[in-house]
């Protein structure tokens, strides 16, 4: 009985202190990819803004509802699926890893 009472305790301390550790919500910062050569920067007020290194950035605004995310330029609307798990971004099937 002390062993698994012990055992119960060791898990809800791990539990614990595995949750406060955990990922943020939603992304922020910069995250690359190597293969389409460009980065897409998460910033505050939902902006998103993809950065190709030429040229002017594109800035779009976005909403992330469960595992799709609608992203918003010049007027036009597109919703695509979406992952995240604080290292990492998919959109549309695209990874980019975590840069800053």
């Amino acid at each position: 009985m002390k062993k698994i009472i012990c055992l119960a305790v060791v898990l809800v301390m791990l539990l614990s202190v595995l949750t406060g550790c955990g990922a943020s919500e939603k992304p922020e910062g910069e995250y690359y990819s190597a293969d389409l050569g460009f980065s897409v920067i998460f910033e505050e007020d939902n902006k998103l803004t993809i950065s190709y290194g030429i040229g002017d950035p594109m800035v779009f605004t976005y909403l992330i509802s469960g595992d799709e995310i609608t992203m918003t330029y010049a007027g036009e609307t597109e919703t695509v699926p979406f992952s995240f798990d604080g290292e990492t971004v998919s959109i549309d099937g695209d990874v980019f890893i975590k840069v800053k």
